[in-house]
C-alpha cells in the first residue's frame, strides 16, 4: 500500500475514509502494483489455482496366507499312539489285539510294535490330498485355493507360476511319505485305522479272541495270513494292499 507523508493518508482513500481498501485503477492505467513491477523489469506474480491432490485409492487387504511346502506338514499332527484312536470300540479292540501280541511273545521273538498313524485331523487329511494333487497335476492351484478356503486352512498353493506351485506341493508330498493318492475322508479320520509295523523273529505262537489253540504266525504284520486272522478276530481288519494299516474294516 502507497502512503502520502505530505498528510500522514494512504494515496487512494479520501480524508475520511480511516484505512478503506485501495480503488480499482481506471481503465488503460497500471495500479500501483502493476507500475512497481514494470519498473523493476518484472512481470507481476499470477496466483494460479492448484487442484487437491487426486484420492489415493484404499490399500488392498493384506494377504495372510502362508504358501505351501514343507513346512506345512508340522500342522496338524497325526496322532500316533492307541490311546488317540478317537473311536471308542476300535480303540479298545486294538488295545486287547496289541496286548494279546504282546502276550504271546518271548524274548527269542523280539517283538517290535512301531506305530506310526492313528487318528488324524481332517486338516491334516485336506494337506495330504491337495499336496498330492496340485504335485501330480489333477488339482490346479488356484483350484485347491478355493478348497482350502471353504476349509478354512490358511494355505496358498500358487506360488506364481504353475512349476514351483507344483515342486513346493511335491515337497510336502515327501515330508508326508505319501505312498497312495489320499482321501479327504478316511478310516483313519473317522479314528477307525492304525499305521502300525509289526516284527518278530522266529515263530509268534498266539490264538484268536475266545480261543485257546495257538496259530504259528510266521513272517512279518504285513505278510503273516495267520496274525492277519487273528487281528480279524479281535476286530481289527487287515488291509493287504497297504503295508502298515489296519482298521474297523479293511479298508
Amino acid at each position: 500500500m502507497a502512503h502520502d507523508y505530505r498528510n500522514g493518508q494512504s494515496a487512494g482513500t479520501n480524508s475520511g475514509g480511516g484505512g478503506g481498501a485501495a480503488q480499482a485503477a481506471e481503465p488503460g492505467k497500471r495500479t500501483l502494483t502493476e507500475s512497481a513491477f514494470a519498473s523493476a523489469g518484472m512481470a507481476p506474480v499470477v496466483q494460479r489455482k492448484v487442484d487437491p491432490p487426486a484420492a489415493q485409492p484404499a490399500a488392498s487387504a493384506t494377504d495372510t496366507r502362508v504358501r505351501s511346502g514343507a513346512s506345512w506338514c508340522a500342522q496338524y499332527p497325526t496322532g500316533t499312539t492307541i490311546a488317540e484312536l478317537t473311536d471308542a470300540t476300535f480303540q479298545a479292540n486294538v488295545q486287547a489285539f496289541h496286548d494279546a501280541m504282546v502276550a504271546a511273545a518271548t524274548p527269542a521273538n523280539a517283538l517290535n510294535i512301531s506305530i506310526s498313524a492313528t487318528y488324524r485331523p481332517p486338516q491334516r487329511a485336506h494337506l495330504m490330498h491337495y499336496s498330492y494333487n496340485v504335485h501330480n497335476g489333477t488339482t490346479s492351484p488356484e483350484d485347491a485355493n478355493a478348497a482350502s478356503a471353504a476349509a478354512g486352512i490358511n494355505i496358498n498353493w500358487d506360488h506364481g507360476d504353475l512349476a514351483t506351485s507344483r515342486a513346493k506341493a511335491g515337497e510336502m508330498v515327501t515330508t508326508y511319505v505319501i505312498a497312495y493318492a489320499p482321501a479327504l475322508a478316511s478310516r483313519h479320520t473317522e479314528g477307525k485305522a492304525i499305521d502300525w509295523t509289526i516284527t518278530w523273529s522266529g515263530s509268534l505262537m498266539i490264538a484268536k479272541k475266545g480261543e485257546t489253540t495257538q496259530l504259528d504266525c510266521t513272517g512279518t504284520g504285513t505278510t503273516s495270513a495267520n496274525l492277519h486272522a487273528v487281528g480279524a478276530s479281535y476286530g481289527v481288519h487287515k488291509l493287504a494292499s497297504d503295508p502298515p494299516h489296519w482298521s474297523t474294516d479293511g479298508h
